[in-house]
């Protein structure tokens, strides 16, 4: 009986196991940086959401909130008082790095 190569399938497989594994990932820092971040009138936790290019096989987390980027981020006031970021973001992405290694 001779060996029939599947290669197609098998690629066909890892690449939809790799978005899996890739959506499960951004899922679970979505989940962190909404646990996270600050809580304002909720606006800024709901903003939070993922997504992930299938074709390019990356993913992003973040927010369409014009200050997001200041509440991760820190700011400077007028009279020159920096006030440091809470790193909601940053935070989520550390915790998926001690759950699964180098990310």
């Amino acid at each position: 009986m001779p060996a029939t190569w599947n290669g197609n399938q098998l690629k066909k497989t890892v690449r939809q196991n790799a978005i899996a594994h890739l959506w499960r990932m951004c899922f679970f820092v979505e989940g962190i940086a909404k646990q996270l971040c600050p809580v304002d009138k909720n606006i800024l936790r709901p903003s939070i959401h993922s997504v992930v290019n299938e074709i390019k096989m990356y993913g992003l987390v973040g927010t369409n909130v014009f200050y997001g980027i200041f509440q991760e981020l820190g700011w400077t006031m007028r009279n020159g008082v920096f006030h440091k970021g809470r790193h909601y973001l940053q935070g989520g992405l550390d915790r998926l790095r001690q759950k699964k290694g180098n990310v």
